[in-house]
């Protein structure tokens, strides 16, 4: 995961090209998409990239905050889970261009080439709008822990 920018707000999260060419060729390799796919080490690189990304927008949004452990663990799990489940979905869009007009498996130039287009769109676009809402869910989870330090 990179990062555009020092400091909490510039930051622009970004997942590496080369990480998302190593899952879309582990796909092509496979010739199809399946859910176990996901415990697949260069399809779990893809996933904990995503986590990285969001994560900071965890950290940013609980800056100068404290909130409970258990709570601080949710954060972290739901960012988990929302990087698996955005993974499967953006793998599965690849996996429809996987196959020929015969039905046969591309090669991975050919078949890299136009699942390419799918990287901009889901690791740039989505994922800053998503680390936003990382952000901003934080945030909202230290103030309702102050809420309930208060009462």
């Amino acid at each position: 995961m990179t990062l555009a920018a020092e400091g909490g707000k510039d930051k622009k999260p970004v997942v590496r090209l080369s990480t998302f060419r190593n899952a879309a060729k582990h796909l092509q390799k496979a010739g199809d998409f399946r859910p176990d796919m996901l415990e697949d080490q260069p399809i779990r690189t893809l996933i904990d990239e995503i986590t990285d990304a969001l994560m900071e927008g965890v950290n940013i949004g609980l800056k100068d905050a404290e909130i409970p452990t258990e709570m601080a663990d949710r954060l972290g799990r739901d960012v988990f889970v929302f990087s698996g489940c955005k993974t499967y979905h953006e793998l599965r869009e690849a996996s429809q261009l996987l196959r020929d007009d015969r039905g046969r498996i591309k090669p991975f130039g050919k078949f890299f080439e136009e699942v390419r287009q799918i990287h901009p769109e889901y690791n740039e676009r989505y994922l800053e709008a998503e680390h936003q809402f990382a952000v901003h869910s934080a945030q909202a989870a230290a103030q309702w822990a102050e809420i309930e330090r208060r009462e």
